[in-house]
Order: C-alpha cells, then structure tokens, then sequence
C-alpha cells in the first residue's frame, strides 16, 4: 500500500513496521522543531522517503487519497487531517481510549494507571473519538517514571502496529465504536503545574520529577524562572528556609525544600526569558 505518515520520534518503530511490511511510504511529515523527530529523519534518509515539517494542505492530501494514496498514519502529529476518502486512516494514541483524549496525555498515565496503554483508533473530526481497531494496556509500576514509561508506550505501539498490518482489512473493519461515557480529557499541563514548589517535601517534589521526567519541571530562584529535567534529591534535616541557595559553585547549585536539598546541575539549566 501507498502510504503517508505523519508523526514524531515516539512512534518511529510504526514508520519502520510499515517499511519492514513492504509498504510505499510516499511522504513523511513531522512537528517542528525537527530535534523531536530525530529517529524519524534517521529512517526517511536510510530509505530515500521525502520528508517535510510544513504542514499540508488539506487540498493536497484530498488529492492524494482520491489518487495514489490508500493509508494515512498519523502518530504524535499535532496538526488535525482532514476527513478524506483515503481507505484506512489510523491514529496511534498512548492511552487505553476513551480514557486520556488529550494532546499529551503521558505525563497523566502515572497518576491514572487504569488509562494506561496504546490504541490504534479510525480517524474522525474529533480528536481521539474514533472508533477502537486494537489496543492493549500496560502495567505501571512504582519505580516507573515518564521515561520508562516512554519506552514502554512505543514498544507496544509497534507490536499493536505490526499486528495490524499482518491483518488490516479484518481490523479496520472490526472497529468499535467508543463509549463516549466512559470519555475522559485531560488539558495540557501547565507551566504552574509543572513547577516546584520548594515548601513541599521531597516526596512531592520527586513526585513531580517522575511524572514530568524529560518534559521537564521549573522553578523560581530570585526573579529568574529555569527549566530543567535533572534533578538529584539529598535527604537533609536542616534550618534553611525552603528556596534557600545550600550551596554553588561553576558547576552545581543546591537547594533547600522543606526537608531534602534539590541538586541542579548547571549544564541543564535553562533560564527562561517571556
């Protein structure tokens, strides 16, 4: 089958299953900025397939499902696709659906572990709503983190993939529709709500680290708001008053939360600006 794939790096093992099942991949089309579709460019340039970070115009992939095209796979893409007459269009979404509609639903699953898992849905107008071609869960654990839980999510997402490409026309058609009861939506993280608060205790404070992993977390030292997503934790019984600077040097910068010390490393540090 002819086929256009829209997406970033967290699905990358879809894109290789299609190309390892013997389909055409005709064009790619990946999110700005381009750092976050690494892996991606990698396979587009190992397989001489023409990529793009421009978003398409709807005319264009109408034109294409009516012609030459037969599949749309759209995996983390952050533009909507137009409803066409393609014959299979497919998003991979890292939830158990209806639980968890959202445009960026991972850093939730650790807190809601029943939505945790991949579906692979029809598309529709509406984000996330369409109905169900296959999905499967994923165990979370308390030592899991968003990192482990990144691995985990494109690791089944490419066995869901693969196992709809052995057997497409049955599971397309087989697709069932979404209880849009049981629906739930979560909102994109805010800035405040990624952001320590250093009155906390060291258990809420690594909390968030865990939840927000490599999305990163801020906090506020003076006037100035940085960014970073390493962070180590020192157990410390100490009188310094929450937000206190321990301790810095070129390299390193300590400090205090209500019962631990929060160690910075320069390098990851990144000071935001309005």
């Amino acid at each position: 089958m002819n086929v256009i794939y829209f997406g970033n790096d967290l699905f990358s093992g879809c894109l290789s299953a299609l190309i390892q099942a013997g389909h055409t991949i005709q064009r790619v089309y990946i999110n700005e900025p381009e750092d976050n579709a690494h892996k991606v460019i990698k396979i587009c340039q190992q397989h001489n397939i023409e990529y793009s970070s421009e978003k398409p115009p709807a005319a264009m992939l109408i034109e294409l499902a009516q012609s030459s095209t037969d599949m749309f796979v759209i995996a983390e893409y952050l533009h909507k696709i137009p409803q066409t007459s393609v014959k299979y269009a497919f998003n991979i979404h890292p939830t158990l659906l209806p639980l968890g509609r959202s445009m960026t639903p991972l850093a939730y699953l650790l807190t809601h572990t029943d939505a945790a898992g991949v579906t692979l849905h029809k598309v529709t107008d509406e984000f996330d709503a369409g109905d169900i071609i296959v999905q499967a869960p994923i165990a979370i654990t308390q030592d899991d983190s968003l990192n482990s839980l990144t691995y985990k999510i494109q690791a089944l997402a490419t066995q869901l993939c693969q196992q709809f490409l052995i057997k497409i026309e049955d599971l397309y058609n087989q697709a069932q529709p979404q209880n849009a009861a049981l629906a739930t939506e979560w909102p994109i993280p805010t800035q405040a709500e990624r952001t320590l608060n250093f009155q906390f205790k060291a258990k809420q404070l690594k909390q968030l680290h865990r939840q927000y992993g490599h999305y990163g977390v801020f906090f506020i030292l003076g006037d100035q708001c940085f960014h970073t997503s390493h962070i180590e934790f020192l157990a410390q019984t100490n009188t310094l008053q929450p937000g206190d600077v321990v301790y810095e040097d070129a390299s390193l910068l300590m400090m205090a939360c209500a019962d631990a010390y929060l160690i910075f490393e320069k390098k990851y540090l990144q000071r935001i600006t309005d």
